[in-house]
């Protein structure tokens, strides 16, 4: 085994200078023709995978070791050997950017003769709250309480953030659902839109906002099942009288109705997209983009809750999730009249930091062992 620090290989190589968490990592290697061996070993952490190989005829793989016994060979005598392999990441490290070892060696009689040291250098972003309201009182006739947020993002990556706020289990509170406010609205503007003669193109979609194909469905299913239940008990406060009686009459006749399911299933992520338009900011930093708009926990209080939690969800942008950054917020609830059970609780992002780390191809990285 070569064991001299400043040994000078003679195998070239190439490898990308970052990746994020489980993103691939492709290398590159050449070997002069001088160079004379009859297998090549390559190692790799134990949290890494192998993906996939390039110009290679036979190669065995067990664990972190991969050992090529032959190569696809061009017929020029004159022509370096090369070959190319693919790993990636398994887990997302706990630190923001880490330097992880790999080794590719070659063998001739079970002795290396020959081996070249590279690092896959892997960076991740982090949300942290710097700044939160901890504790919220509760006081007759109020039924908002906003909760104030700052929000800081360090790291490297764009980041997709979606805001939640839950009632722990063990508090025997009731969440009403924000969504189904939304579901609702988006049911009334999907009727409004099939009431008229206009075209797709006569719609501008905002590219600028991203939704996933499940929400869109979520929120079709949600549709489709109220369009089949004849259920619009929802739509009471958001259409007049007369409206609700135009609906009912449209709804009666089948072939109304049939028309606008084809309204639902063809027109639901332009309109949706409209109405998120109107509700949020869908880019409030360069590295940030939220995925839902700026939640409202609507609070029935059906019994004493003490506490709600604030959870911050975000993944990058090849999909890796993040562990959420979660806050609990105190509930004390100093009212003398608790008939009011519905209480509103938006919650606001009220400042955002940003440390991203510039020039990352030139950042040095401590390696990790």
């Amino acid at each position: 085994m070569i064991t001299d620090s400043n040994f000078q290989s003679n195998i070239k190589s190439s490898i990308v200078p970052w990746a994020l968490p489980r993103e691939e990592i492709p290398v590159r290697i050449e070997i002069p023709r001088s160079v004379f061996f009859d297998k090549i070993r390559i190692k790799i952490p134990s949290d890494f995978k192998f993906n996939d190989f390039l110009n290679v005829a036979k190669v065995e793989v067990t664990k972190s070791t991969a050992v090529i016994h032959e190569l696809i060979k061009t017929k020029s005598l004159e022509t370096p050997l090369y070959f190319g392999f693919i790993v990636s990441s398994t887990s997302i490290p706990e630190k923001l950017k880490i330097s992880k070892r790999i080794w590719v060696e070659l063998l001739k009689k079970n002795e290396v003769v020959e081996q070249k040291k590279l690092n896959a250098r892997i960076f991740r972003p982090k949300l942290e709250i710097t700044d939160i309201n901890e504790k919220i009182e509760l006081k007759d006739n109020i039924n908002d309480y906003e909760m104030p947020m700052d929000i800081k993002y360090i790291g490297f990556g764009d980041i997709q953030l979606k805001i939640e706020g839950k009632i722990e289990d063990k508090i025997k509170g009731e969440i009403i659902s924000e969504s189904e406010t939304i579901v609702n609205e988006l049911f009334k503007r999907i009727w409004e839109d099939s009431q008229t003669e206009l075209t797709p193109s006569s719609y501008e979609k905002n590219r600028e906002i991203n939704i996933e194909d499940s929400v869109i469905q979520e929120l079709i299913d949600k549709i489709e099942e109220k369009i089949k239940e004849d259920d619009i008990e929802g739509l009471a406060d958001l259409l007049s009288e007369e409206e609700i009686e135009l609906f009912k009459k449209s709804f009666s006749n089948p072939e109304t109705k049939n028309k606008f399911l084809n309204v639902v299933y063809t027109r639901a992520e332009d309109i949706f997209i409209g109405l998120l338009s109107e509700l949020f900011e869908t880019n409030p930093t360069d590295n940030v983009k939220l995925t839902n708009s700026q939640t409202n926990i609507k609070v029935k209080i059906n019994s004493h809750i003490t506490s709600i939690t604030t959870h911050l969800l975000y993944k990058d942008s090849i999909g890796n999730e993040y562990p959420p950054v979660k806050i609990p917020i105190k509930i004390v609830d100093n009212r003398d009249d608790r008939s009011q059970t519905n209480i509103s609780m938006p919650i606001r992002i009220n400042k955002w930091e940003e440390e991203p780390f510039m020039n990352v191809a030139e950042m040095d990285i401590e390696e990790d062992k």
